[in-house]
């Protein structure tokens, strides 16, 4: 079950994941690719648990979304175009614990845009 300030609608939300050169190849910072998708999800567990789940493939992916109305859970199915990729899932005693985790742990701080 998620919380309706996150909530997504039905549907099937495509993505294409570029990856970000270093700034030492290109010599300028942030390097040239400062937008780009970052397919996460987080929710919140039956016990009241938080979890995130981070899709790190370079590859086009559609994630479907489909909300049961009658029990409040959430199927979430993700389908790639192909390549090779890394599923990351971590979880915390709230929402912010998992942010930080994101944060600190898979992608970094957000770059300030210009």
């Amino acid at each position: 079950m998620t919380t309706t300030d996150l909530f997504l609608i039905d549907g099937t939300y495509s993505l294409w994941n570029k990856d970000t050169p270093d700034p030492v190849e290109n010599g300028k910072f942030p390097s040239t690719n400062s937008y780009s998708s970052h397919p996460f999800v987080m929710g919140a567990s039956r016990d009241g648990n938080w979890f995130g789940v981070y899709s790190n493939v370079a590859n086009a992916q559609d994630w479907i979304i489909h909300n049961e109305e009658q029990s409040g859970d959430v199927n979430i199915n993700f389908l790639a175009t192909g390549g090779r990729g890394d599923i990351s899932i971590f979880s915390g005693a709230y929402p912010n614990d998992v942010v930080s985790k994101y944060h600190s742990c898979i992608v970094g701080l957000p770059v300030v845009t210009p």
